[in-house]
């Protein structure tokens, strides 16, 4: 049972009451407490956002209460913590109302608090009690109002909640518990979740409220106006007093983890404005503003996603239903576009206009989308007529992107905004000509699909930056800087993702790299030693300790501090980041401290092409060790000052190989607090350019048109009509290449990259199974018996699992070899193989059935020739009108005729063994 040479959302619910309409608007935030800002370096196993902007100070409690003025700022009066809030953050609370008179609410959103309803009553009364009088816990109607997020399940069965209660009651506690529900349970009304958006709704049983809860609380992000108002007019008739608290979301897709999609159907900044309005009008005044994870993750710190445009639109929304005026003195706008299209798409352009306060404003934009690497720009314009005073004006633009296939692979906009006051025939300029971040142009896979929302505001119209880059294996990057003020921080990106920052303005010396950065993880304590022949080892940092250590001056080696062994699921304890200088040929070593021979012995050159990992002896404990280059993962949230001009490098390994092209582009933000965009620069890889046809869908829409809040399926309303056949350089085709690495442990095609596509790991695929046992279990390296590369055994109970967030979304191929072992009977030792979307049945004989579903298509057909023992060659194919597969270069199965469908939501997908 083994694979080798592999080629290849679920959206969450959480939500809080509706208030009565004296008690103040709340915008909740799901906050981690267990990431505050100082603990963000070294974060490169997930999403460094490019501006997470926040400070650098060593206590917690400064860092809770910059998170806390950003959010009163942003217009967001508490945050619902994951887990216990602890005291830290209450701390913070109370020196933000003595610094400023302004109360910020702090409330658990408990987090698998206990599969008995007895300890999770315990749990809540314990925080109850310890907290009772608080200022900062929020009441509603005199009660603690207090979440629950993942509670074991026990809050679906009337009996526990029965149980639950009565236990709180006992405790002479009587907090307001809003456990985690969604829409349709309020409603009891799957139909929700269906694509037909249309269908009038009829409200079923109040689900929750019958099952002797008082409040729910939603993680929705597709509040849809008329689900809104069909649960409002539910409530009111049944059960008025029961506190439903809405949550709103803005279009956020996570990526911290790579087995876990949160997918958010974004359509610009439409759902949060639709949402915003809608609870509002309706008079609820609390609502949860829905973000996930740590800081550089949420949409309330303004980030390379977020630009101030959520920050700024939530702002808005909280002033105007308070005090029925917007708080601007002046016009402001809103740029909202995707960071990535599929080809195919119609890319969808959105300026949002907020007036003064007293002021009705009309509103016309001017978009120059311009093909990165030269050519003519695509012009788009809209005009709005003048909306009622203090309320804000939204206008649309859209280009079919199926044009530029074959021709450009990014566009990136020019904005020119006007606005026209109340009658006045004068249009005023309030944005001139502003250079945004640019669009990626992708070919069926889409790598991160968050959206811009930029305050334009924000954009400095004085200053330019000025980018070139090298197409070496490891990139050399220059970049010349003509700005209003000093440079505070100067980043460089691809898209959202993260690349490294300008760290100094020294003049690189001829065949040094400098400022890379090395991973370094084991599988036990081990103190180790590293050394670099013609170079140095500059610092090193840890997420696991949170520290970050300077390296003494003096001979090398380098010796590090034992260390704990590192998780192999999450994959951070015990690992190192190492910030290097070394040549590229120069020896790289790596031992065990005080030993004398090398554990791992490579150069740059060796390690640019993938991981490097070896099993070794320790303390008579076999310990895995590995290495590998990556990218710059420390400095998204560490600010490193620059003058104003000047010319300033960084080298820096860009793997544009799997990724089909790379495009680049840099930002730096400015003391005086404007952010200025370079622009972009598309690094291509030299293999592969002869070209192949790539069948694609000419949607006429937005990818979220298709994608329905709550499911992993998709809307797929396409014929053969829409399909379109195109000729692209196979290099401009991103791919996974999953080259095994014999004894690598569980973590699979690694190769440094941020987001990395196709990255993969061995998991449990069973129920009741302990993940952190995964690592040592369930699977076995074998040697291939020669056939190229390694391979890897699986258990009935383990698979190979891709991150998630880099599904292919249509025309796919999968190519995979997979071994019989011999058997006494007429039959395979197992019986099924799932690689999704395909799903191959061995059947008497070793004969083969492919089934195959995507989105809402499926197929099935038979093979016309058996596998055979030893190893079987098998490709997968589906060009978004038949599926087929080859068995050892001969095709025996093909069936025409299927339905185009694209798979728009995230899924996890794997590769697994059934027996």
């Amino acid at each position: 049972m083994s694979l080798q040479n592999l080629l290849i959302s679920f959206t969450l619910i959480l939500t809080l009451g509706a208030a009565k309409a004296s008690e103040p608007v709340v915008f909740w935030s799901h906050f981690m407490p267990q990431i505050p800002n100082s603990n963000l370096h070294a974060h490169w196993e997930g999403n460094n956002d490019t501006w997470p902007l926040n400070s650098q100070s060593t206590s917690i409690v400064e860092e809770y209460m910059e998170h806390i003025r950003l959010a009163l700022e942003s217009g967001i009066d508490g945050f619902q913590m994951l887990g216990d809030p602890d005291s830290q953050m209450f701390e913070a609370a109370r020196l933000i109302r003595k610094e400023t008179g302004r109360l910020f609410y702090v409330t658990p959103a408990w987090d698998s608090f206990g599969e008995a309803p007895i300890k999770a009553a315990d749990t809540v009364a314990n925080f109850t009690e310890k907290h009772w009088g608080n200022p900062h816990v929020f009441l509603h109607q005199n009660r603690p109002l207090q979440f629950a997020y993942f509670s074991g399940g026990w809050e679906k069965n009337a009996n526990s909640v029965r149980i639950f209660n009565e236990h709180l009651m006992s405790r002479s506690v009587n907090p307001l518990f809003a456990p985690t529900t969604s829409e349709a349970s309020i409603l009891d009304l799957p139909v929700l979740n269906r694509p037909v958006y249309s269908k009038p709704i009829t409200p079923g049983p109040l689900q929750w409220l019958t099952m002797g809860w008082e409040a729910a609380t939603t993680f929705s992000m597709d509040a849809r106006p008329f689900v809104a108002e069909a649960i409002h007019r539910r409530l009111q008739k049944d059960a008025p007093d029961f506190c439903f608290i809405p949550s709103l979301g803005a279009g956020y897709d996570s990526s911290n983890r790579p087995s876990l999609a949160v997918r958010v159907p974004f359509n610009g900044i439409r759902t949060v404005l639709d949402a915003m309005e809608t609870w509002t009008d309706l008079g609820f005044r609390q609502l949860g503003y829905v973000t996930w994870n740590d800081c550089n993750e949420t949409l309330l710190v303004p980030s390379s996603r977020n630009v101030w445009g959520y920050n700024t639109i939530v702002k808005y929304f909280r002033e105007r239903v308070e005090t029925g005026k917007s708080p601007f003195v002046e016009p402001q706008a809103i740029a909202a576009y995707p960071v990535e299209c599929i080809l195919g798409d119609r890319l969808n352009f959105q300026v949002l206009g907020l007036p003064a306060s007293g002021k009705r404003i009309a509103l016309r934009a001017q978009v120059r989308l311009y093909p990165v690497g030269g050519g003519d720009p695509i012009l788009l314009t809209s005009e709005t007529a003048a909306g009622s005073a203090d309320m804000r004006n939204l206008t649309e633009m859209n280009w079919e992107s199926g044009s530029a296939i074959g021709k450009f692979d990014a566009v990136q906009p020019r904005i020119s905004v006007w606005v026209r006051e109340t009658d006045s025939e004068d249009w005023q300029v309030l944005h001139d000509n502003l250079l945004l971040p640019p669009v990626r142009l992708s070919a069926n896979l889409v790598r991160f699909p968050n959206g811009y929302a930029i305050h334009l505001a924000r954009v400095s119209p004085a200053s330019s930056l000025s980018l070139s880059v090298s197409n070496d294996p490891i990139a050399r990057v220059s970049l010349e800087a003509k700005a209003a003020s000093r440079i505070r921080r100067l980043h460089l990106q691809d898209g959202t993702r993260s690349l490294g920052v300008f760290r100094d303005r020294t003049t690189p010396k001829p065949g040094l790299f400098r400022n890379l950065f090395v991973r370094l993880q084991t599988s036990a304590n081990v103190p180790m030693e590293l050394s670099i022949d013609g170079g140095r080892v500059i610092d090193f940092y840890s997420p696991a300790h949170l520290e970050h250590c300077v390296v003494d001056a003096g001979p090398p080696p380098v010796r590090f501090p034992s260390f704990a062994a590192y998780s192999t699921w999450r994959g951070g304890k015990g690992t190192r980041l190492i910030r290097i200088d070394a040549p590229p040929k120069g020896a790289i070593r790596l031992r065990i401290a005080n030993g004398t021979d090398s554990v791992i012995e490579t150069s740059l050159d060796e390690l640019r092409a993938g991981r490097l990992t070896r099993a070794i002896q320790h303390e008579g404990e076999s310990v895995l060790v590995s290495l590998v280059l990556c990218h710059d993962g420390t400095d998204p949230n560490i600010d490193f000052p620059l003058p104003a001009a000047g010319v300033f490098t960084r080298d820096v390994p860009l793997f544009p190989e799997p990724e089909g092209i790379r495009v680049i582009s840099a930002a730096a933000l400015l003391e005086s607090g404007r952010i200025v965009y370079s622009p972009a620069v598309v690094v291509e890889s030299t293999a592969g350019k002869e070209t192949t046809r790539l069948p694609w869908i000419e949607t006429h829409g937005a990818a979220d048109d298709f994608t329905p809040s709550g499911s992993s399926r998709t809307a797929n309303p396409f014929t053969p009509g829409d399909v379109r056949q195109a000729s692209l350089p196979r290099n401009r085709i991103p791919y996974f290449h999953l080259g095994f690495e014999e004894g690598a442990g569980s973590r699979l095609n690694d190769v440094g990259i941020e987001h990395q596509s196709g990255r993969a790991w061995v998991g449990f695929h069973a129920r009741g199974v302990d993940r952190a046992r995964y690592a040592t279990s369930g699977f076995e390296w074998l040697h291939s018996g020669g056939l190229r590369g390694e391979a890897l055994r699986l258990s009935a109970t383990t698979s190979i699992q891709f991150r998630s967030k880099s599904a292919p979304l249509g025309p796919r191929t999968l190519s995979l070899w997979v071994r019989l072992a011999p058997t006494s009977g007429q039959s395979s030792s197992w019986r099924a193989l799932r690689a999704d979307p395909f799903d191959l049945e061995i059947l008497p004989q070793n004969r083969v059935r492919l089934r195959f579903e995507l989105a809402s298509t499926k197929a099935e057909a038979l093979g016309k020739a058996p596998l055979h023992e030893g190893w079987n060659h098998l490709v997968f194919c589906y060009d978004l009108n038949s599926v087929s597969m080859w068995h050892d270069g001969n095709l025996i199965t093909s069936q025409p005729g299927l339905v185009p469908s694209y798979q728009r939501t995230h899924v996890t997908n794997d590769i697994a063994f059934r027996t």
